[in-house]
């Protein structure tokens, strides 16, 4: 498993050509997080941009149901959002495990 200063990484929850998103626990204050990571050694400044444009947008909607964006934290040489966990289950886990009727 992967090591991120700050957090006990628990595990992978999805990986694609853009981002790594694993679920952790902050180690400061105990609290669950969800941490998605650019999955690019090197990111070009356009996909820079564009996770700092994901990151604000997300914090921009303190809504009921909307995930809450805590942070966004240089990981390595790249970038790292520290989102609220509450606990879900992704649909395609939850596909994968049942039929649906």
């Amino acid at each position: 498993m992967v090591n991120i200063s700050g957090y006990e990484v628990q595990q992978k929850l999805y990986e694609s050509r853009r981002t790594i998103v694993y679920r952790a626990l902050r180690i400061q204050d105990a609290c669950p997080v969800i941490l998605k990571i650019l999955n690019t050694p090197y990111p070009t400044p356009e996909e820079f941009a564009s996770f700092k444009r994901e990151f604000a947008l997300t914090q921009k909607l303190p809504l009921e149901g909307v995930v809450k964006a805590y942070s966004l934290e240089k990981y390595e040489h790249s970038l790292m959002m520290c989102l609220e966990d509450f606990g879900g289950t992704s649909l395609a886990t939850i596909l994968s495990s049942r039929q649906l009727s």
